[in-house]
């Protein structure tokens, strides 16, 4: 898994965790098309066996072990749903445990539904997580991609990840970093 060199600390599991004050998982077919399109591109590049996905900035939670993401949710939910598009559950548990939970129930729980493959209702198969990983696995039929080699390409994926002990500091890298783009509200 590209996270799990992360989550594992001293023989202690740690998970991506995303904090109230995070908006809500806003990308939508747009954004989904343009990081296909990016990892598409890297995989057919015969010389490039990896690609590069910027960013990423978390909070350590020593106490709940976790690391509360402060900058990439939107890649980080986007690329697990594209890996479990790709493969099985088993390509995102680490030790047992899923590499991300919710601290809202319905994001959670549709997250681990779509993780191990459990039936959902109505309204969670409109969740627009749901809706990513069909996106992902009609790509994958209608453009016949061999799934498995794009997996093990996008296994080989580096993310750059900052981590903050100081939860004071992670508050302020979130207000700075999310100055521009949709006004945040409390």
């Amino acid at each position: 898994m590209i996270f799990s060199n992360l989550l594992k600390e001293r023989e202690e599991t740690y998970q991506f965790s995303i904090p109230i004050y995070q908006r809500e998982y806003s990308w939508r077919e747009k954004q989904w098309e343009e990081i296909f399109e990016d990892l598409l591109h890297s995989f057919k590049k015969a010389n490039m066996d990896t690609d590069y996905w910027g960013n990423v900035i978390v909070y350590k939670k020593d106490s709940a072990k976790e690391l509360e993401i402060v900058d990439g949710q939107q890649r980080i939910i986007t690329l697990l749903m594209l890996i479990i598009s790709l493969g099985n559950s088993d390509t995102v548990i680490v030790d047992g445990y899923l590499p991300l939970k919710f601290h809202d129930e319905t994001n959670d729980s549709v997250w681990q539904k779509i993780a191990f493959n459990q039936k959902m209702s109505q309204d969670e198969k409109r969740h627009c997580f749901n809706q990513l990983v069909q996106f992902f696995k009609k790509q994958i039929i209608d453009r016949n991609i061999d799934s498995q080699a794009l997996l093990n390409h996008l296994m080989n994926t580096q993310i750059s990840v900052v981590v903050v002990d100081d939860e004071l500091e992670s508050n302020l890298l979130f207000g700075r970093l999310n100055t521009r783009g949709l006004p945040l509200n409390d």
